[in-house]
Parts: C-alpha cells; structure tokens; sequence
C-alpha cells in the first residue's frame, strides 16, 4: 500500500511539471467539458435530480403504497427505497446514488441497502441514451431505445440474481398512506433545490477533470477504437461519443452504458465516502451489467440495426457469455449454504 502510495505521489508530482507545457490544450479540454456540462449534462440531469428529491419528499408515500408489492419483492428492496429506483432508472446517473446517499442519511433504509441499490439504481438516463446516443451520434431512434432497455434490463437481472433470500418471502399490502402537508412545500423545495445545485455542482466537476483527462489520452495515443473504448471506461460520454457508427461501436456503447465509467463511480463516491458507505458491490455489478449489455446487443444486432460488418470474433460471444457468471459465484455459494 506504502509502495502504491509512493508510486502514486510521484505522479502527481510529475504532472505539476508537465502540465504547463499542454496548457493550450488543457485550456481547450476544460472548455469543451464546461460546454458539455452547460449543453448536455445540466439540462439532462439537473431537472431530474430536483425532481426526484422533491418527489421523494411528498410523493414516497404514494409511490409506496402502490409500488411497494410488486418492486419490492422483484427487486429485494424496501418500500423507502422506490424513489432511489425510479431516479436511477428515469433520472440518469448518478442520481440513483445521490438518492439512495439521501435515504440512508435520513435514516429511512439501511446500510446494507443504500450499498446495493446503486447496482441497479445508477443508471444512463432515458433523453441522454435515446436522444443524445441513438438519434444524435448513431442517427438511429431505435438504436437509443435498444440500447436504453438492455441497459435498464441488464440492472434489473443483477438485481434479482443479488437479492436476499429473506426479501422474496415479504409479503407487502396496501396500506393507507399519510399525505405530507402542502404547508412545509416551500420548506422542502429550498431542501430540494440545494441538494439538487451541490449534487449537479459535483458531478460537473468530476465530468470536467475527466474530459482533461481522456482529451491527454487522444492526444497522446490518437482516436482509435481502442483508445475510445479506453477513455469511455474512464469517461462514459466522450466515450461513447467517439465511438465508429458501426455494429462493434453499438456492442461496445453497451458496455460502456452499463459500466457507467470511472468518472461516474467518482460522482457516486462523493455521496458515499461522507456517509462511509461502499462502492464495491456497486462496480462489481456493473462490470456484470457491462458484459450482460455487450452479450444481448451482439445477439440482437443481425436482426435489428446494422450488417455484420466489423463483428467481433467468436472469442467475444464466449466470453461475453462465461465471464459475467464468475462475478456471482460468491452469491451462487451463499445461497447455496443458505439453502442447507
């Protein structure tokens, strides 16, 4: 750990040196990401995160009452958790795990759950995917909405396959709910608008040191796909932005949604790290979600979108198909020990 410590310092360091001799460039980066941020992410994702705070503030109650029976069960969640779920799948990430940071500050669900729910929860919004990655970059609306439901399909597998055994025997009822009083909406409004602008605030910044980050990377290296697939892993926009508009480019934009990229798991520990919650099972599931995305689009391209120009060999069915069960053979074993 001293070792990576030592290793890790002198490249800090190291960069204070260079830094200066790419300032145009770096000048450059900084300005597209603040134009990404003012063009793409804030009007995506700003409106949602309001929304969603504000909604879980009066709207919980409602949604439980009604959702709590068939969600609960089916994801092994509790009814406090619904508004971090449907945050994460309308919203965008990360305000799935901005949300479920919120709960578990306000002591409505466990540590255990605030942990797991990003595994399902932080999720590519439905504009950003549909408008921005289908129709804008692939000119195909189907395209977006093939790869927003493999996405959002994916989660909800790993969801299922991660649940406790004790969450399925639940039995949930209707019951009645309480209204919040309509008197405290100006109270929770101001709640909601500051999380909202310290939330949005935080995730620009980390968008923005990314994009220098992956702007280094092309320069260096060049735009080859590799390279995209890289700097996606990095920074999921850019990525998938400068992904080739053929078949490998759709399976690897699948990988990339679902994975969600270092820079979102970045945004997401800003929320977990103050509240000492984990981000482990979180990025473990998500390479499963990544791998399970990449399987089901190469599997659907022949028949929906695109010749099999530029496919990847068979190698990559095969592991698409294997690699994903080695995540869960540590689930696989404990539910089997359960059982016994």
């Amino acid at each position: 750990m001293k070792k990576f410590y030592s290793v890790f310092s002198l490249f800090l360091i190291s960069l204070l040196f260079v830094l200066p001799f790419l300032s145009c460039h770096i000048k450059d980066a900084v300005s597209g990401g603040i134009r990404t941020c003012l063009s793409e992410l804030i009007p995506s994702l700003f409106p949602f995160l309001f929304l969603s705070s504000l909604t879980s503030y009066f709207a919980s109650p409602l949604m439980s009452h009604f959702l709590a029976p068939v969600l609960c069960p089916l994801l092994g969640i509790t009814p406090p958790s619904i508004p971090a779920v449907i945050s994460g799948i309308l919203g965008g990430f990360p305000s799935g795990a901005a949300e479920s940071a919120r709960l578990y500050s306000e002591r409505k669900i466990s540590k255990e759950e605030a942990e797991r729910l990003p595994l399902f929860c932080n999720n590519a919004g439905l504009m950003f995917t549909v408008g921005t990655i289908g129709a804008g970059h692939f000119s195909s609306f189907k395209a977006g909405l093939i790869l927003y439901f493999f996405h959002i399909f994916s989660s909800v597998i790993c969801a299922v396959l991660t649940r406790d055994n004790k969450g399925k025997r639940v039995r949930y009822t209707k019951e009645p709910y309480s209204p919040v009083p309509l008197s405290r909406f100006p109270e929770l409004f101001t709640k909601a608008l500051k999380n909202s602008v310290c939330a949005m605030a935080m995730i620009s910044g980390n968008f923005i040191v990314f994009s220098v980050f992956t702007s280094l990377l092309f320069l260096t290296f060049g735009k080859t796909p590799h390279v995209c697939f890289i700097a996606g892993l990095f920074e999921v926009t850019g990525g998938l932005l400068a992904m080739k508009e053929n078949s490998a480019g759709l399976i690897l934009s699948a990988f990339l949604l679902s994975f969600n990229g270092f820079c979102v798991h970045m945004q997401s520990m800003s929320f977990f790290a103050p509240l000492k919650l984990s981000m482990k099972k979180c990025i473990l599931g998500k390479i499963f979600c990544a791998f399970l995305s990449a399987l089901l689009m190469y599997i659907s391209l022949p028949k929906n979108f695109m010749p099999k120009e530029g496919f990847p060999p068979m190698a990559f069915y095969v592991v698409t198909l294997l690699l994903p069960l080695v995540f869960f053979i540590p689930y696989i074993k404990k539910r089997a020990s359960d059982r016994i």
